[in-house]
């Protein structure tokens, strides 16, 4: 339930369907249910699309700029601090996958290529379909904007 708790939250941020007054309950229902059965990896996916969230709508739960987290519901890089190993790659991958998400979003050119780059090294098969073809739909994006002033990204 909870893994399709994340594709569903995903697939509806990206299809840009309306963020009203059913996204973040959505959200922190299936974090607390994550919470309740210890599983802090989604713990950390739900945090982290509720940022996302939060830096999309702007306000005071966003973060100090909209394609970082550092916001009222995720903090990255205390979050990070705490993680090391396997734990800690996919954590990176799953929050940079968000970020490049929000920079192509705002239009951040130096966070898509600090995020194209985090994301080259991770395998580009994912067993999580969703997660797989948002990452790969951001990184097509945003190396297409990238493009004419950067040949780093063309690959």
């Amino acid at each position: 339930a909870l893994g399709a708790g994340i594709h569903a939250m995903l697939l509806y941020l990206v299809l840009s369907l309306p963020l009203g007054t059913v996204f973040e309950p959505k959200l922190l229902q299936f974090e607390e249910m994550a919470s309740n059965l210890g599983k802090e990896a989604f713990v950390t996916n739900f945090r982290t699309l509720r940022q996302c969230l939060y830096n999309l709508q702007g306000g005071p739960n966003a973060s100090s700029k909209p394609t970082v987290l550092d916001g009222l519901a995720f903090d990255e890089k205390v979050h990070m601090a705490k993680l090391g190993g396997t734990a800690k790659d996919l954590a990176k991958s799953d929050t940079g996958i968000i970020r490049l998400y929000l920079a192509v979003y705002f239009d951040d050119v130096d966070a898509m290529d600090e995020m194209l780059d985090r994301l080259k090294d991770h395998p580009v098969y994912d067993p999580t379909f969703s997660r797989q073809h948002v990452r790969m739909t951001y990184m097509g994006f945003a190396s297409l904007i990238l493009m004419p002033t950067s040949n780093k990204h063309k690959q």
